[in-house]
């Protein structure tokens, strides 16, 4: 067929300067070249799409060339004896590390290519030598450019060995007369173990190290040590060679480089030289511990034999590469009613032209690949379920943010709040704020962040006048203190120390873990508690005087996320995890949070104006321009605030250091998001721009008030009961690693999603929540 001259102006040759070519995946779908029908590249755009939007595209734009592309795989059959290479380096997509194809490389490919010619819907074969040059140069432009997902190498490379030297090596005290360390047979000084043993370089101390969350490990000896003497630098034994050794920061949370160890060694006679390699390195243990998240039985409700299951709702999101906090909120958001009304029509309602630059047309895109079942089957060669890859949506949604925008492991709470604000500010079609006497049918039905939204209700009483005022705050999350004396199980967890005490000895028997049982009622019930205000300014008395704050909830929402704070800060200001399960019931009846507003007989408090005492009286951090001159001391630090230690957990687990931390904190009053905002942004406390004008922040949406708007709402007479749809559990030590998997109830099944395989749950470990979102019982 001759090539109708009319199009040629609809053709073009790329030019790998300034050309952008999206070959990979359909700019609207998940489809791939490997798809049925195989993708459609627009030979004037150089965008992609699959069968199911090329009329659609063609419609809008009237391009009427494309080159279709399908790839064929066919199995590999590899020896019995052939073995996979194990991973040698903690990365991903580097040397030595984890192969994010590694599955490609059990099949061969084979490609194909054709010219369509729409709307005559005429093929033209390729290779083909009549084509005439313009079109030739064009298919083999497209074929050999790099298409723009490879170039975006964010998302395909990460190195999780970087260290950084440690603050304490150059000047690090050792003692003496020091003891001299023989170069093998060694054994912790308190109990038997003789492997995890660690190295004080200070002391010359030999002690075990951490308990790993899955019981394996030593006996915490080490940290116990540091804890009373607090000298900062251990060294692994067994690692020690000529090329360096695994040493741990206890003050810095973190392996470090020590540049002087061969000298600190010498210090205790230990030549590096002469040492050889004995045991696993903690990187080498990081990943096998990796390996082992990527076997399906280990994960998650392990020894069972989970049945997969595919469909609409059930299409699982490949790991990008510790990605999977991100897949979890994705779907737990995808699976309530308001996210999937307002992202899944039957066709894309968002410009298509600018869609790979447009958030809503992102999440629609997402809605479509985790929603229509169209990539929710097994794959007929690896026999596993291989999900979709949500690069594009990570790359726009994500790609100008700190931390979001790296492979390193995030905190799933803080990509919550991040996501929610996103969505909230990128809703052009509802910015309803809430007026008095408002109720849900003044609500923009479009913004599903709405259906997350409650409104906290603070009432402060002066302890003098007896006066009140009343404020109130939206909030799309809940954090609740997990106190450990609120435990049912005390003793039980009591007993469970003393057996593993005795355990030392006899290291053969483990007894079956026990941890402390916390009623999650309990810990919402704490957060309604009264405390106590040592600052307050009272309008009333005109000075300061203490005042009972409560908090209660005056709007409820139709989904309650919870998190709970498991993470908090030790005496050395090192985060911890708190080792806890939560007793988490089926039904939660919320009655008894609901506030009613200013009561008969309550008389209100004056406002004050916005001066400084004022704002501090009503809980808002001090503006930093006026600190100096009221509680600093000239600094303009204050000097009156002593810093939350799950604040200063949250923020160093960041990455944030402990003193700009504490620093922050404490001009921010102990808000914990304005803290980090003001790190990044110190001007940010004199300027707050409207939501909608915001920067792209995972801070923004913490607390949205505007007081003059939200004094009051209409009374909600109906039941506060909410039935347990969702949670999502983290694995491992630190919010910065580990994993995260999600189990979702839908109808009267649960379902577990862990990454690109979905299956029925058998036993979800409710207990072992990090989030948990609660749907309003409406029947």
């Amino acid at each position: 067929m001759e090539f109708p001259s009319k199009y040629f102006s609809h053709v073009k040759i790329v030019d790998p300067t300034c050309d952008l070519v999206h070959k990979d995946e359909c700019i609207c779908s998940f489809d791939t070249p490997e798809s049925k029908d195989g993708l459609y590249i627009c030979m004037k755009t150089f965008e992609a799409v699959g069968s199911d939007y090329l009329d659609y595209y063609f419609e809008r734009y009237g391009h009427a060339v494309y080159l279709h592309h399908k790839r064929l795989r066919y199995k590999i059959n590899k020896p019995e004896s052939s073995e996979a290479v194990k991973p040698k380096r903690l990365a991903i997509g580097l040397e030595g590390g984890f192969d994010p194809d590694a599955a490609s490389k059990d099949y061969r490919t084979e490609d194909t290519y054709a010219i369509l010619i729409k709307p005559d819907q005429k093929t033209i074969p390729y290779p083909n030598p009549d084509l005439p040059e313009l079109l030739l140069q064009s298919v083999q432009s497209i074929i050999q450019a790099e298409s723009s997902e490879l170039k975006d190498n964010s998302l395909s490379v990460w190195d999780g060995e970087q260290r950084k030297v440690s603050d304490f090596a150059h000047e690090l005290k050792q003692l003496t007369p020091a003891p001299k360390i023989p170069p093998s047979n060694w054994k912790c000084e308190k109990c038997d173990l003789r492997e995890n043993l660690w190295l004080n370089l200070t002391d010359g101390t030999i002690l075990c190290g951490r308990k790993f969350f899955d019981g394996s490990g030593g006996n915490n000896h080490a940290l116990e040590h540091y804890e009373q003497v607090q000298y900062p630098l251990a060294v692994k034994l067994g690692t020690i060679t000529a090329n360096g050794a695994d040493v741990y920061s206890y003050p810095e949370g973190d392996m470090v480089i020590d540049p002087n160890l061969d000298k600190h060694l010498a210090h205790f006679g230990i030549d590096v030289q002469l040492m050889t390699k004995t045991e696993k390195s903690m990187l080498e243990l990081e990943i096998d511990m990796n390996e082992k998240l990527g076997e399906w039985s280990v994960i998650q409700e392990e020894g069972k034999n989970l049945e997969p299951v595919t469909g609409p709702g059930f299409t699982g999101l490949a790991n990008l590469g510790n990605s999977c906090y991100m897949n979890s909120v994705l779907q737990v958001l995808f699976s309530l009613n308001e996210f999937q009304s307002r992202y899944y029509p039957p066709m894309p309602i968002y410009n298509v032209c600018d869609g790979k630059q447009d958030f809503n047309h992102q999440m629609a895109k997402l809605a479509y690949g985790l929603l229509s079942g169209k990539y929710s089957q097994i794959d007929p060669i690896s026999q596993t379920q291989k999900g979709i890859q949500p690069k594009s949506f990570k790359h726009f949604v994500c790609g100008n943010d700190r931390n979001f925008s790296t492979k390193r492991q995030q905190d799933a709470h803080e990509f919550y709040l991040f996501l929610v604000d996103l969505i909230e500010r990128n809703d052009k079609d509802g910015r309803a704020i809430l007026e008095v006497g408002s109720n849900k049918d003044n609500l923009s039905p479009t913004d599903p962040t709405k259906c997350l939204e409650f409104v906290i209700e603070d009432r402060i009483q002066c302890s003098q006048s007896k006066k009140v005022k009343y404020t109130h705050r939206v909030e799309s999350c809940l954090s609740l203190h997990v106190d450990l004396d609120l435990a049912t199980n005390l003793e039980a967890v009591q007993a469970y120390k003393g057996k593993v005490a005795k355990g030392d000895k006899d290291t053969q028997q483990q007894p079956e873990v026990v941890r402390p049982m916390i009623p999650l009622k309990s810990c919402v019930e704490l957060s309604t508690k009264s405390e106590i205000l040592t600052e307050f300014y009272s309008s009333a008395i005109s000075a300061r005087t203490t005042a009972e704050k409560t908090s209660k909830i005056s709007k409820f929402p139709q989904y309650f996320v919870f998190q709970m704070k498991k993470f908090q800060c030790g005496l050395d200001w090192v985060p911890k995890k708190l080792d806890v399960a939560f007793d988490v019931p089926d039904i939660l009846d919320l009655e008894f949070m609901e506030g009613k507003g200013l009561q008969p007989g309550e008389e209100e408090l004056e406002e004050q104006g916005d001066t400084p005492a004022a704002a501090t009286a009503g809980g808002a951090p001090v503006d930093s321009g006026t600190a100096g001159e009221n509680s600093s001391g000239g600094s303009g630090i204050p000097t009156n605030v002593e810093p939350d230690s799950e604040a200063v957990a949250m923020l160093l687990s960041m990455g944030i250091d402990v003193t700009q931390a504490i620093t922050a904190l404490k001009i921010c009053n102990n808000d914990a998001q304005r803290a980090i905002e003001f790190i990044f942004d110190p001007d940010s406390l004199n300027s707050q721009p409207a939501p909608q004008n915001a920067s792209s922040s995972r801070l923004t949406i913490a607390t949205r008030s505007d007081p003059l708007k939200m004094k009051l709402y209409t009374p909600d007479h109906k039941p506060k009961l909410y039935q347990l749809k969702a949670f999502i559990s983290h694995m491992g030590q630190s919010t910065m690693c580990g994993h995260y998997v999600c189990h979702i109830k839908k109808g009267e099944r649960w379902y577990i999603f862990n990454d690109n395989k979905v299956a029925i749950s058998e036993k979800p470990p409710r207990e072992l929540g990090y989030l948990y979102i609660y749907e309003r019982i409406t029947a």
